[in-house]
């Protein structure tokens, strides 16, 4: 059974736009835990299911490091999985697997009262 903050993580990743991206510190803060950025990686990486469909319900791939870089070492999956799945998306990946354009493709998450964490 998940923890309360994987659980946490995983809402917060399904909040993310598709063909946007975001990062394991943004969470962290909206999370209200910021500092905590390898907590939010390490939440994902304890996705359920070892193949990319069953993991699909969490975007977990829409999120990277605070430079646009995907940085994923997960068991089942890669960083070639990543990139895959946000081509698929529109993101272009280049070959050092950063998010080409990543300042605008950056999705922040707004608090309710309009004000971004952070």
């Amino acid at each position: 059974m998940a923890s309360p903050w994987q659980q946490a993580v995983w809402r917060a990743a399904r909040r993310v736009p598709r063909g946007r991206v975001t990062t394991y510190g943004d969470i962290a803060a909206l999370l209200g835990h910021p500092g905590r950025a390898r907590q939010v990686g390490g939440a994902l990486g304890a996705l359920p299911g070892a193949d990319v469909v069953a993991r699909a319900s969490v975007p977990w791939y829409r999120v990277v490091n605070a430079r646009g870089f995907l940085s994923i070492r997960g068991a089942f999956v890669g960083k070639d999985t990543q990139r895959a799945l946000l081509v698929a998306e529109g993101i272009d990946v280049d070959d050092a697997y950063v998010v080409v354009g990543f300042a605008s493709l950056r999705w922040r998450f707004a608090g309710p009262d309009g004000v971004l964490p952070g």
